[in-house]
């Protein structure tokens, strides 16, 4: 049960990893290389107004992430102290348009819980029907799970991991995750009773089109 659980936190900061701010980068001889993240990837010119890039901006003057030129992504800058603001149903229809106009269709979106309520409050979210029986107490739904907008239908994920400084809006049939070394337990050696285990796990995210995707930046 205990390798059980070191498993599941294995996986849970690969994942943190995954979706996070994080550059990528080559490493040395004393430092371990480190794979990008989602946010990293997701790059460009920001524009609060226009659909022609893959990342947009509730403050544009200092949320920024380089375009990927070099392969190795570099970490988003997030907005000064102060000039940041709440997520907007404008910011999310424009980012949404970005990746459609660059070849994409954006079938889920992840947030944390700071952003989905705010999606959930969104004019263009789709209604939920719950059948209930004669005998039973009827249920309140507030919350969204669908987006439907003019270019697509979009499904919200609640994801612990993301930032509240971003909005992921993704095409997931261009994102993988690369094995060099499938998470595995080793045996180390004994030290008196104690049994001693090491897990070990290489692996980088692979984006297959960065602007098949977009994101919003700045958020509070």
């Amino acid at each position: 049960s205990v390798m059980r659980a070191n498993s599941r936190e294995l996986k849970n900061d690969m994942e943190y990893a995954l979706v996070r701010n994080q550059a990528g980068t080559a490493g040395g001889a004393a430092t371990a290389r480190s794979s990008a993240g989602m946010e990293s990837y997701i790059g460009g010119t920001a524009s609060s107004t226009a659909a022609t890039t893959v990342i947009l901006t509730t403050s544009i003057a200092s949320s920024t992430t380089a375009p990927l030129t070099t392969g190795a992504p570099a970490a988003p800058t997030d907005t000064a102290a102060g000039s940041s603001a709440a997520l907007t149903e404008a910011a999310f229809k424009l980012a949404l348009e970005a990746a459609w106009a660059n070849g994409g269709m954006t079938d889920t979106v992840l947030c944390n819980s700071t952003n989905k309520k705010v999606i959930s409050g969104l004019s263009s979210v789709a209604t939920r029907n719950i059948d209930v029986g004669r005998n039973q107490e009827a249920s309140i739904v507030a919350a969204s799970d669908l987006y439907v907008s003019d270019w697509g239908v979009h499904k919200i994920v609640l994801h612990r991991h993301v930032r509240t400084e971003a909005v992921l809006c993704l095409d997931t049939d261009y994102w993988a995750v690369a094995m060099l070394r499938a998470p595995f337990s080793e045996k180390l050696a004994k030290t008196g009773d104690a049994e001693k285990r090491q897990l070990i796990a290489e692996f980088c995210l692979v984006c297959r089109n960065v602007s098949a995707n977009s994101k919003i930046n700045g958020m509070l």
